[in-house]
């Protein structure tokens, strides 16, 4: 009789740490959906999704995987449905963090840095950027335009994204970091826009060829308390529990 209730005992015991580890596991990536546009002649517009982590330490290196799918939007009223694309997006990270291992579904995309960037003429210097160009985002090249996003397309993009200051960052921190100008001219993620029509667009100057600041963040619903991970120190000592009461367990059998 009692060797049957040890066995559930320990067998309880058990099952109590591996759903304390399980949990620890559980940490959910932060995400926003984001959307922005452009009015004028030939209206332009994008959507998507910024997703942050989950961030984990180690060895002292903090990192935390960004994904950015980005939906160009235009409506097919619009000239630009037909002749406008989005050739690239910049973005900022905190102080201290950096860019790097850039995956994309599209391959005619390029990770370029804030000094490859430094042409950006519309906000100032973004620290990164996605372009079709292989130096910069604002000037791209006629044959590089057909490269990018066309309207009712879709690309998803990812970077590994290291630094201290990603603890306690969200998505939406992220998203709304502004880039290096001053007063109007620091702008957060923005999108850029370039069209093939050189008859209609002469000088690319028209509302499909700027570069378009997201305007729209929508954050999930808060996560519910049963669903926040259990912090480390916690699952190691339900395993420190587990492993006390499956000793005593033994002696006293």
């Amino acid at each position: 009789m009692f060797s049957r209730f040890a066995s559930r005992t320990r067998l309880a015991a058990v099952a109590a740490a591996v759903a304390l580890c399980a949990s620890a596991g559980a940490a959910r990536a932060d995400y926003v959906d984001f959307s922005g546009s452009r009015t004028g002649d030939d209206p332009v517009s994008f959507s998507g999704r910024l997703t942050l982590g989950p961030t984990t330490t180690v060895g002292g290196t903090t990192t935390a995987t960004l994904t950015v799918t980005l939906n160009n939007t235009t409506p097919t009223t619009s000239d630009a449905y037909a002749y406008g694309f989005i050739t690239g997006f910049g973005f900022n990270v905190p102080t201290g963090v950096t860019a790097s291992n850039p995956v994309v579904s599209d391959t005619d995309f390029k990770l370029l840095n804030a000094a490859a960037n430094a042409t950006n003429l519309q906000g100032g210097e973004f620290d990164y950027a996605f372009s079709t160009n292989s130096s910069q985002l604002h000037t791209v090249a006629t044959a590089e335009i057909a490269k990018g996003i066309g309207a009712g397309g879709s690309a998803t993009f990812q970077v590994t994204l290291t630094g201290s200051a990603l603890l306690g960052l969200t998505a939406a921190e992220l998203i709304g970091e502004k880039s290096a100008g001053t007063g109007s001219s620091a702008v957060p993620f923005s999108v850029r826009f370039r069209s093939t029509n050189k008859t209609k667009y002469a000088g690319y100057n028209d509302p499909d060829g700027d570069k378009v600041p997201v305007s729209v963040v929508t954050s999930p619903p808060p996560t519910p308390p049963s669903a926040i991970p259990t912090p480390p120190g916690v699952v190691l000592a339900g395993i420190g529990f587990g492993s006390l009461l499956l000793g005593r367990l033994r002696r006293a059998k």
